[in-house]
Order: structure tokens, then C-alpha cells, then sequence
């Protein structure tokens, strides 16, 4: 592992920690239920309400809103840590393991913008994007 690599995995650490707190049962973590379905359903996806999330620790909910380059990378991983420890299965395969992210779901407040509100102050992060898909094509390289 380079420096680099090394340096920012002890930066995500402190958010891993407070995102497996949520998740953990045995601290009494408000996801555990549904991280517990999604191992048992052998989904791929878990969606944390920000609404609960915010009611849990509502400085976390913040800076995931404001910094999700550096928080949702971490909640993957944290995710995936628990996922192992549950299920052995995680273990030797990783190609699933990988493919265990979480995604956000709930209130976004100023941030669920329709594709006319989009602006450069929004950029970098997190918001829900609302529209409709109107036409659909394929692109097909030359």
C-alpha cells in the first residue's frame, strides 16, 4: 500500500466507525434490521433514509450532504466490513463483496432540484435530481 492509499484510510476510518455504529446491532445501531434483510435477501443495495440518519446523528447527515466524496466511499466500506463479519461468505468472495453500496434515500430539502435549478453551487454535492426521461437513446460509437 502506498502513502498515499495509507493516508487517506486513516482519513476515512473515523467515518467508518461512526457509520458502523449505526449499523451495528450490538451498539444499537437504527440500520441493523435492514442490513440484517439485505444480507438474508442477497441484495447489493442498502438505502439509509436521511431523515433517520439525521435523527441519529445529524452532524453526520450534514457533512454526508455537503462531502459525499469522502462520506459515501466510507459507508460503503463500513457496510462491507459488517457484512463480512455476519456473513462468511463475504469473505471468499470478494467480487460481491465489492458490489455492496449504500445509497441515500428521504429528505433532501434544498437540495431536490429539477434539472432548470441545477447550478454550479451544487456541484460536489449530494442532491436528488427529479425529472422525467422523455426520449431514450442508445449511443453507438462510429
Amino acid at each position: 500500500m502506498d502513502i498515499a492509499a495509507a493516508t487517506r484510510e486513516a482519513q476515512l476510518q473515523p467515518i467508518v466507525q461512526q457509520f458502523t455504529s449505526l449499523l451495528n446491532r450490538g451498539s444499537g445501531g437504527v440500520f441493523a434490521n435492514q442490513v440484517d434483510e439485505l444480507i438474508a435477501n442477497e441484495d447489493k443495495r442498502l438505502v439509509i433514509s436521511l431523515d433517520t440518519l439525521r435523527e441519529e446523528d445529524p452532524e453526520l447527515a450534514s457533512q454526508l450532504l455537503i462531502h459525499p466524496i469522502e462520506y459515501l466511499p466510507a459507508f460503503d466500506k463500513a457496510l462491507q466490513d459488517l457484512a463480512v463479519e455476519l456473513n462468511p461468505v463475504f469473505r471468499k468472495d470478494a467480487r460481491a463483496l465489492s458490489e455492496l453500496h449504500v445509497a441515500v434515500d428521504g429528505s433532501f430539502g434544498h437540495r431536490r432540484v429539477g434539472p432548470r435549478e441545477l447550478s454550479s453551487t451544487l456541484v460536489g454535492q449530494l442532491i436528488c435530481l427529479q425529472g422525467i426521461v422523455t426520449r431514450c437513446t442508445s449511443v453507438r460509437p462510429k
